[in-house]
């Protein structure tokens, strides 16, 4: 009977041919970052391996290396606004792509890509960096710490206190009797296994009398301490002006 129903129905139907293909969106799948810090602050080079957040001191050099899934025909780092970073293959059909960035500011960018067939990510991938600014060294007197008044026979101490974020490259005293010639005392010391120096206790004794300090006169000095800029020049900065007013020996 059932050959009987298939003979009824005539000969077999075929249905059409269908050909399915496959593809593969272009993705980031790592970055590497090689971060050689400025020379003026005194930290070694290193590799950070699988970053997606990055923070690097001010000027530093920032070689990127953008790990893909295919080779692609473009690929660029766009900022939120401004124009976009290119990105280069590290050799002919590499999987590799990268960038050389100088760290001046802080930064978010979306990794763009695109392939041959004009393909582009399944998801938006990001890259952020935050810059840590060299800021100025401080300075700060903290002994007496305030206008005082002397004889001018005395010897009197004043002390200050310097730091600074990557390290000091000098830090002293400047004094005068006024109207006179100011003198200028460095009170640094290096780090004896030449370790960057951050902070430094400053304490120097000033002689009233090698000045010829006379009743009446006036004494003025200041702590200053220099560390080096974002372009390696030497930056100074200054306490606040203080003030020893000579008094009478009948006082």
């Amino acid at each position: 009977l059932y050959q009987q129903q298939l003979s009824a129905q005539g000969p077999p139907q075929r249905s059409p041919d269908f050909h399915v293909t496959t593809f593969v969106r272009p993705r980031l799948e790592q970055i590497d970052a090689e971060v050689t810090p400025p020379a003026w602050s005194g930290r070694p080079a290193e590799t950070i391996e699988d970053v997606v957040r990055l923070t690097v001191t001010e000027g530093s050099q920032v070689r990127l290396l953008l790990r893909l899934n295919k080779p692609v025909v473009l690929a660029e780092l766009q900022p939120a606004s401004g124009p976009a970073i290119p990105l280069t293959a590290v050799e002919p059909d590499s999987l590799v792509v990268q960038t050389v960035l100088t760290a001046a500011a802080s930064g978010t960018w979306t990794v763009h890509l695109r392939d041959a067939q004009n393909r582009t990510p399944a998801d938006q991938q990001q890259f952020s960096m935050r810059v840590v600014a060299n800021k100025p060294a401080v300075i700060k007197p903290t002994f007496p710490g305030r206008d005082v008044n002397v004889s001018p026979l005395q010897e009197f101490v004043v002390e200050a206190k310097a730091t600074d974020d990557f390290g000091l490259v000098n830090f002293g005293l400047e004094y005068s009797l006024a109207g006179g010639e100011s003198r200028e005392v460095s009170l640094f010391q290096p780090a004896a296994d030449g370790a960057p120096v951050t902070s430094g206790q400053l304490q120097q004794l000033i002689d009233l009398e090698s000045l010829s300090a006379a009743p009446d006169d006036m004494v003025t000095y200041t702590f200053w301490a220099e560390d080096r800029a974002a372009d390696g020049a030497v930056r100074r900065v200054w306490s606040d002006l203080l003030f020893a007013e000579v008094r009478r020996f009948e006082e």
